[in-house]
């Protein structure tokens, strides 16, 4: 079977979100504890109308009371997927004084939601502002790694690739988790794949191999798919099959790019025996892509899967796909 544009086609067309998927790792807001007991909607919805109330008393006695309301408000929106809803907050956090760790928290949350919402002359605008004032080294990590994120986002692989390289020395300079590097190792491992860069490749996965005992076993999962991806293009299609495998095992069903990558991935390295197995894992993919809200996901995925019908010979299946696209963008118009 030739080796195709499947996985290219997810290349600026497939973007993640954690919570939802994001192959450059931009995965929810900095100091991202959740602002409320996880046991229910009811008394989240609950929470969030308790703080609007505040929030929106005039009578409130200190600013760092509001501020801090503002900012627990801001990042229960980012933990619901809400960017649209945390922008304001955040906007009335960063005017504020004085310019402390919240304001840091808060700029980078600012960032993320302009991201998410597809700005990205203001996330890396915001992000800029991060990396040349804060203090803290972490933060100015994340913020190299947004820059980054923009760069990836935009095709821009060597822009890309010198942020994230930034962002390893800022990490260097604390006690950084090893989820912390492997992210930013990740993203590295997908500039370089995509540039054909392999010894930049091997080097990189090399250093990740003293992190794969990370307890985020998503994120391992994605950088196993990555991986893959890497052994696949380097013609060692047994070693992609063995990644492939471990991948799956990590990611389990979060809906992340590296969930579909993996299973892209096993279509062109050992493709199902039978047509009833190919429709199968044709099926399981379609189910998954219920749960993607990212236009940009939707699209760049289902031309993925058009391909791989190509590949395997399944001409109807191919056409229906096609069909079911142009239904929608007319739709969209």
């Amino acid at each position: 079977m030739p080796k195709t544009l499947q996985v290219k086609l997810l290349r600026g067309c497939v973007i993640p979100q954690k919570g939802q998927p994001s192959r450059e790792s931009a995965r929810g807001d900095f100091d991202a504890e959740p602002p409320f007991s996880c046991r229910g909607v009811p008394r989240k919805r609950h929470g969030e109308l308790l703080l609007k109330s505040m929030v929106g008393d005039s009578l409130l006695p200190r600013l760092s009371f509001r501020r801090a309301a503002l900012s627990t408000l801001a990042r229960a929106h980012l933990h619901r997927n809400q960017p649209y809803r945390a922008l304001l907050p955040l906007l009335e956090i960063v005017k504020l004084e004085p310019h402390d760790d919240l304001w840091d928290i808060a700029m980078h949350n600012l960032a993320l939601t302009w991201w998410k919402l597809g700005r990205y002359d203001e996330a890396s605008n915001i992000w800029r502002e991060v990396v040349s004032v804060s203090q803290h080294a972490g933060r100015r990590a994340h913020a190299h790694t947004g820059l980054g994120n923009v760069a990836m986002r935009l095709g821009r692989w060597s822009d890309a690739i010198r942020q994230y390289r930034h962002a390893l020395a800022e990490l260097g300079c604390y006690q950084a988790t090893d989820g912390e590097r492997l992210r930013v190792l990740n993203n590295l491992l997908v500039c370089y794949i995509t540039v054909a860069e392999w010894e930049a490749a091997d080097d990189i996965i090399a250093q990740a191999s003293t992190y794969s005992r990370t307890d985020d076993t998503v994120l391992y999962g994605e950088f196993l798919a990555t991986q893959a991806e890497w052994a696949w293009k380097t013609d060692r299609p047994e070693l992609a099959g063995r990644l492939i495998a471990l991948a799956k095992e990590n990611l389990g069903s979060a809906v992340t790019v590296s969930w579909f990558m993996v299973r892209l991935l096993e279509l062109v390295v050992s493709p199902p025996p039978n047509r009833e197995e190919y429709e199968k894992h044709i099926h399981t993919i379609d189910v998954q892509l219920a749960a993607v809200a990212d236009e940009r996901w939707m699209t760049g995925l289902r031309l993925a899967l058009i391909r791989a019908s190509l590949d395997y010979g399944d001409v109807p299946a191919a056409v229906d796909r096609v069909t079911e696209l142009q239904r929608h963008f007319w739709g969209a118009i």
